[in-house]
């Protein structure tokens, strides 16, 4: 795994840690007990076809999970967490802008 690195598209902070830990809580909530290492070893009995059939319904449901959220990463942008408040932030402000229009006056 340390050939992954993730890295913030605003900050370019290395993230990787923080998606791993992501992954390795998905896989806890699931039951999962080895995280990435187990979830690895899953992955290469998916790919392979061959043992699919053994595996654990919850073993399959980490996967399409995990799957999902490295396809996302893939096509969308990866924002740290601190950057992704900042781009919330931001958004909300443009939204309640477009929302709303500042009449600025004059004082007479």
């Amino acid at each position: 795994m340390r050939s992954l690195l993730i890295r913030c598209v605003r900050c370019q902070k290395d993230d990787t840690e923080a998606v791993l830990d992501e992954i390795n809580k998905v896989c806890a909530e699931f039951g999962i007990k080895h995280g990435i290492g187990q979830l690895s070893s899953v992955a290469q009995a998916v790919i392979s076809g061959r043992r699919e059939h053994l595996l654990k319904r919850e073993e399959k449901e980490v996967a399409k999970h995990v799957a999902l959220r490295l396809l996302t990463m893939v096509t969308d942008d990866h924002y740290c967490e601190f950057c992704r408040e900042k781009v919330a932030e931001k958004e909300k402000r443009e939204a309640l802008r477009q929302k709303f229009k500042v009449i600025i006056g004059k004082k007479d």
